[in-house]
């Protein structure tokens, strides 16, 4: 990776990884509205919307960050959804602990055979903290199998909790390389960004001066703070904000 100091000046004012989806966001404003913005200028015509769609190319051959950040929002949702999957089988394996507790069978209490921890990583969503805290439950539970064998846990539930971990950590680390490999920065798709975000501020630009006046919703759609707004709402898979117009 180029030093920081050996890059060219930055143009665009949002993350590199966000500048292809607001240039895509913007576009479809662009040619939604293209009768207006042909109406004013003689500049916004068939070889505007041609060099434009050139420079998103050569920016997304550089930095593909549309699929890096879909790819980054869907595994945070499969994360998700498989540490909340976890909630019933810990439920189950609660009861038996008690079970055992009661006995006097576990080598620690109830209380410190980690099922708390787990769970408080669940709820916050901290998949690290989760791979952690289910490598010290697993621990714990290997320790005592016999005790809550005894109390009615399955094997499979032992060898369910280990494949549980070992997915999340598999996971974990592919969502990572992806957030990573999105913000790197070259002197050469710096300067890819900076000739598209070019077009994309015209774009913004003239928008927001078109319906500064005449249609106020409209204008606030051609800003970048919208625009934003759509996209990481898009990531999350999420209903996007009502202010404003949505890009066909």
């Amino acid at each position: 990776m180029a030093s920081s100091n050996n890059l060219p000046e930055r143009e665009f004012t949002c993350r590199l990884e966000e500048v292809g989806p607001v240039a895509s966001l913007s576009l479809a404003l662009y040619k939604k509205y293209r009768d207006d913005f042909t109406d004013v200028s003689p500049d916004f015509d068939d070889a505007f919307e041609l060099g434009f769609g050139q420079k998103q190319l050569k920016f997304e051959q550089l930095v593909p960050s549309r699929q890096r950040l879909m790819t980054a929002a869907e595994e945070t949702r499969r994360l998700n959804a498989a540490a909340k999957a976890l909630r019933q089988p810990l439920n189950v394996l609660d009861i038996q602990i008690g079970k055992a507790a009661k006995l006097k069978t576990l080598t620690v209490a109830a209380a410190d055979m980690g099922l708390r921890p787990v769970r408080a990583a669940i709820s916050n969503r901290n998949i690290e903290g989760l791979d952690q805290a289910l490598g010290e439950l697993i621990g714990l539970v290997e320790t005592n199998q016999k005790a809550l064998t005894d109390r009615g846990m399955k094997a499979q539930a032992l060898a369910d909790l280990r494949t549980a971990r070992q997915g999340l950590g598999l996971s974990n680390t592919t969502q990572d390389l992806n957030r990573l490999g999105s913000v790197e920065l070259t002197a050469e798709n710096i300067r890819a960004a900076n000739a598209l975000w070019e077009d994309v501020a015209e774009i913004l630009r003239t928008g927001r001066l078109l319906y500064k006046e005449t249609n106020k919703k409209r204008a606030q759609s051609f800003t970048l703070a919208r625009l934003l707004k759509l996209m990481r709402a898009a990531n999350k898979g999420e209903q996007g904000p009502e202010d404003g117009e949505q890009p066909a």
